[in-house]
Formats: C-alpha cells, sequence, structure tokens
C-alpha cells in the first residue's frame, strides 16, 4: 500500500478546527452586534418617549406619494380607491362610519410621531423604535394649535379617526404580493380620571409600516407642512416635493393629480383650488392627450 503524505496546511481536521473557530468568531462578532443594536434600540425607544427638540420635520415617503388621508375639511365616508398608472400598487382606504375617514390634519399626529422617532434614531446613531409617546400639549404645539379645549377634543376625535380608518394597499413592501391591511398604527391614550380628558398618547406603527420608515427612510419635510391647517394644500406641499426630488419641474395631468389628492370635485374646482393653494412654485397648465396637463416649476 502506497501512503501519501498531506501536508499540514491541509490537514482535514485542522481545516475543520478552523472552520469551527471562525464560525465561533463569526457568531460572537453577530452577538455582539445584537446586543449593541438592542442597547440603541432602547436608547431610542425611551427618547421617543420624552420631549425631544426636533432638528427636522420629517413625513414617510409613501404617505407623501400616495393618497392615504381625505383632504375634505368635513366627514368623509367614500372610500379611497387608487392604483398606479402600471396596475402594480394599489390603496384602498375605508372609513369609520361613526367617525369618518382620517384627514390630512389629522395625519400630523403621524407626522409628528415618524419626526420624533426618525430625532430619536438619530440622536442613539442608529436606533429604532416603532412605537413613540407624547403629551397631547407637546404634539399640539408642534402642528401649531394652542392649548384650548377645542383643540384637546379635535385630538381626540383625530385619534378615532386614525385608529379607526382601515387601508387595504401593498405600497409598504417592495413585493408587490405583500398587502397591508388594517390601520397604518394603534394607539394607547393616558386621560384624567375625573374629567376623562386625553393628557398622554402612544402610537404604535404597524410593522409594514415601521419597516418602511426604517428601511426606506422618511424625507425631511418643511415646518410649513405641519403647520398647515388646509389639507389639499398640506397634500399638495407633499406631492409635488416627493415627485419633484432633485428636478425643476413635475408634470402630471389633471386626472392623475386628482386621485392622487384623493380630490372629489371635477378637475375645474381642482384648479381653482390649486390657485387658491398659493403653492411655492410656478403653476402653469397646457393640453395633453389624456386631458389638461398641470406644471410645477421651483421658483427663482
Amino acid at each position: 500500500m502506497r501512503l501519501v503524505k498531506i501536508p499540514c496546511g491541509c490537514d482535514p481536521w485542522v481545516m475543520e478546527d478552523q472552520k469551527r473557530r471562525a464560525r465561533s468568531l463569526s457568531e460572537a462578532l453577530q452577538r455582539k452586534k445584537d446586543e449593541e443594536q438592542a442597547a440603541k434600540d432602547q436608547e431610542a425607544l425611551h427618547l421617543a418617549s420624552e420631549p425631544i427638540k426636533l432638528s427636522q420635520v420629517r413625513s414617510e415617503r409613501h404617505f407623501m406619494r400616495f393618497p392615504l388621508f381625505a383632504t375634505e375639511q368635513g366627514k368623509r365616508l367614500e372610500p379611497i380607491e387608487y392604483s398606479s398608472q402600471d396596475g402594480k400598487r394599489f390603496v384602498t382606504v375605508t372609513a369609520n362610519h361613526t367617525y369618518g375617514m382620517a384627514t390630512q390634519r389629522d395625519a400630523d399626529v403621524l407626522r409628528f410621531a415618524i419626526s420624533k422617532l426618525t430625532e430619536a434614531s438619530f440622536m442613539t446613531g442608529g436606533g429604532f423604535t416603532s412605537s413613540v409617546a407624547f403629551t397631547r400639549y407637546e404634539v399640539l404645539k408642534a402642528i401649531g394649535k394652542d392649548d384650548q379645549k377645542k383643540n384637546y377634543e379635535w385630538l381626540d376625535e383625530a385619534i378615532h379617526r386614525l385608529s379607526s380608518t382601515s387601508y387595504h394597499t401593498n405600497i409598504f413592501s417592495s413585493e408587490p404580493n405583500r398587502e397591508h391591511r388594517g390601520p397604518l398604527a394603534t394607539f394607547e391614550v393616558l386621560t384624567d380620571p375625573e374629567t376623562k380628558e386625553l393628557r398622554g398618547i402612544a402610537v404604535h406603527f404597524s410593522p409594514d409600516v415601521a419597516a418602511a420608515i426604517k428601511n426606506r427612510g422618511v424625507l425631511a419635510v418643511k415646518e410649513e407642512v405641519l403647520l398647515e391647517s388646509g389639507g389639499l394644500r398640506k397634500r399638495l406641499l407633499e406631492l409635488v416635493q416627493v415627485h419633484m426630488g432633485e428636478a425643476n419641474e413635475w408634470r402630471i395631468s389633471m386626472g392623475e393629480l386628482s386621485r392622487l389628492c384623493a380630490f372629489t370635485g371635477p378637475p375645474k374646482r381642482l384648479k381653482e383650488a390649486v390657485k387658491r393653494a398659493k403653492l411655492p412654485y410656478r403653476v402653469s397648465y397646457q393640453k395633453g392627450r389624456v386631458g389638461p396637463i398641470i406644471g410645477f416649476e421651483r421658483e427663482g
């Protein structure tokens, strides 16, 4: 029998031992990384539950891109039904009969929550939490409402609408066949034991929405968006920004703009409403093959 000498460096036992050591080291490094991330996440949760100063107002990209909230000031019960032009993305928003559909103004509560959790993420160097807590005074001050009883009542009603408006959509996932069904967030409220007035609010974003916020990020918006009281103007400010991006202009058919704004009136009324909105853009109109085209161009 002929014996073949195996070089020491190729000894199967030695190689297997090296692999085990490498796996052990890799697992130890991953555990350390997971522990560090867990500590950051816990710190982010703590910060998001305390008053913190916002360096930027932020909004989630899908909130800006798709029609998720009513732009009317009154109670809306009619569903929003939207499908992208390529047919790949859809949104169906259903109102609660008692409270009506969540409005663009109501969505300021979510914008504030997103701004706060994003601020906490930056402050912790990458920590993330899907839950945010704040007092009624904290959120009302941020969205430009004063400390009056009528605004407490509005806030309570807004949370009812936000928690009861239902969504069926595939916009929050990169996989078109993965669908979100239900509210965008759930809420816990702390009330005064005697007056039953709202005191504190906790917002828990749904897993799909939280993943979208964390993975695909948010966009900084002007504080004007939070302070704006008009639902349609608030919607247009975000919509033009997210679609224009870094370009100098954005053009869209009036019909598609109407759908993206969940506008219920005829195109003529939308044109008048855009004019009244006095947006910080030059607005122009022209004829198109599928109807009137509206253009938004940066000023200066």
